[in-house]
């Protein structure tokens, strides 16, 4: 149960095909707010979608991170990395995260 039916707010890093967007929001629920983020600017296409809001950028950018946490209020209930899959850039998104 967890999380469904909470309207929590979910980071997705790593956008691609988008499938994990739906996915989520479905799983979550009509209160669910799903965020992504994606180095390619057509995902952003996803923010068509009810509940959803994609951020074309890396997850190496500090100041792409803050404007979504400070769309979300400053608190995301769940983050999913599924981006670079660099150790260095993972270690960085993490921290930065942390405190979100």
């Amino acid at each position: 149960q967890g999380l469904r039916g909470r309207s929590p707010s979910f980071l997705l890093l790593g956008v691609n095909t988008g499938g994990d967007l739906f996915m989520f929001r479905d799983y979550l629920g009509e209160g669910a707010r799903i965020f992504g983020l994606d180095i390619n600017s057509e995902c952003e296409v996803f923010s068509q979608e009810r509940q959803i809001k994609v951020y074309q950028g890396s997850q190496s950018n500090a100041t792409v991170l803050e404007e979504i946490a400070a769309e979300v209020g400053g608190q995301f209930d769940a983050i999913l990395d599924d981006a670079s899959h660099d150790n260095d850039i993972t270690l960085s998104s993490l921290h930065l995260l942390w405190k979100h």
